[in-house]
């Protein structure tokens, strides 16, 4: 048995959708095991580049998981994806 979920866009993501900041990130604290996720948005994909040493993103769910071992200041390019389109937006991420 699985779940089947099925997700009707009629519009792409936009400048106003909003990506998570992933909370106080440092240096040796791991995320919860479950990831936190970069977008808040059912039926969007995300990729990106640029996260810190350590993070990793899973692109179907969108879900960052990861230990960042680097501190440092990142900016994060993410690629947003839906039925209806891409765009392409940007974060920066601080880690301590």
């Amino acid at each position: 048995t699985g779940t089947l979920q099925i997700f009707i866009s009629n519009d792409k993501p936009s400048a106003s959708t909003q990506l998570n900041n992933l909370g106080n990130l440092q240096v040796g604290t791991a995320l919860p095991a479950q990831g936190v996720p970069l977008i808040n948005q059912a039926g969007t994909s995300v990729a990106c580049t640029g996260l810190p040493k350590g993070l990793v993103i899973n692109y179907a769910t969108g879900m960052v998981t990861g230990t960042p071992t680097t501190a440092g200041t990142f900016v994060v390019t993410a690629y947003l994806q839906n039925g209806s389109g891409w765009i392409k937006k940007t974060i920066t991420l601080t880690v301590r």
